[in-house]
């Protein structure tokens, strides 16, 4: 096996292909990654998060050009060697049959992994807010207040407002019931943390009848030390403690007067 791996690695085509679709997945992962995030102006992510959500990105994309080339490879030997056949035109097209093949299937595995509760990103364009999810996944995020579902985020100073994330799914149930953890954090515009709430429902263990936790629902008030026209970074995060899901809503207010 050692030898046949080093010849491998001497054969200048394999070197060669490892290097080209090295390249291929690198622009295809940076174009991406760049594209989300400037798809999605208000989502506020760390370097690490960034950096990783590249390098994930970088790993599939090359795994899957990697998977076309030993299939494709593999067919067209079967087809000559073992059956026979001769396909000279496969040959001279090639080079345009791999790309459109990794093409194809990236937009497939992309499609595939609409409505799953694997990982994503959703803005609302009326509030500006930003929900990512990973294992669960919301049909809906939005901002409540006096049970009338918000198209701003202006919230009069004392007032009251709750994150509601609809029909969630992906939770881990066990005896018919699930575990749900929630932090809120609150920071003004100089950066400092006003409320940095670490889990909202450790108090009651968060464990609920799993008919009870399609919608997660966290309520966040107003109030001193806010001021009047200024602005404040919200951060309300769900996580199953049952499992590794998570879905993390953020979004900026702003405090205004009673009208």
């Amino acid at each position: 096996m050692q030898v046949v791996i080093t010849k491998l690695f001497k054969n200048g085509r394999v070197l060669a292909f490892i290097k080209s679709s090295s390249l291929v997945a690198f622009i295809f992962s940076f174009l991406l990654c760049v594209s989300v995030f400037m798809l999605f102006i208000g989502f506020q992510a760390t370097l690490d998060e960034a950096i990783t959500l590249f390098i994930k990105t970088m790993l599939v994309t090359w795994i899957f050009i990697i998977g076309l080339k030993l299939g494709f490879t593999t067919l067209v030997y079967s087809l000559e060697k073992v059956r026979g056949i001769r396909l000279p035109f496969i040959t001279r097209k090639y080079r345009t049959i791999k790309i459109v093949s990794v093409v194809v299937v990236i937009a497939a595995f992309l499609y595939s992994c609409q409505g799953q509760p694997l990982a994503g990103i959703s803005k609302d364009l009326n509030t500006g807010m930003v929900t990512t999810y990973s294992k669960l996944k919301p049909e809906e995020s939005v901002l409540v207040m006096n049970e009338e579902k918000l198209g701003h985020t202006q919230i009069p100073l004392g007032e009251k407002f709750v994150v509601i994330n609809n029909k969630v799914k992906g939770l881990i149930v066990k005896n018919n019931k699930v575990s749900i953890g929630c932090s809120l954090k609150i920071i003004d515009g100089s950066g400092k943390a006003l409320l940095d709430e670490a889990d909202l429902f450790k108090d009651d263990t968060g464990v609920y009848d799993e008919k009870d936790a399609e919608y997660l629902k966290c309520t966040v008030s107003t109030g001193k030390p806010m001021e009047w026209e200024k602005k404040y970074k919200v951060a309300v995060k769900f996580w199953d403690k049952y499992g590794t899901g998570s879905i993390e809503n953020k979004f900026t207010i702003s405090i205004i007067d009673v009208p």
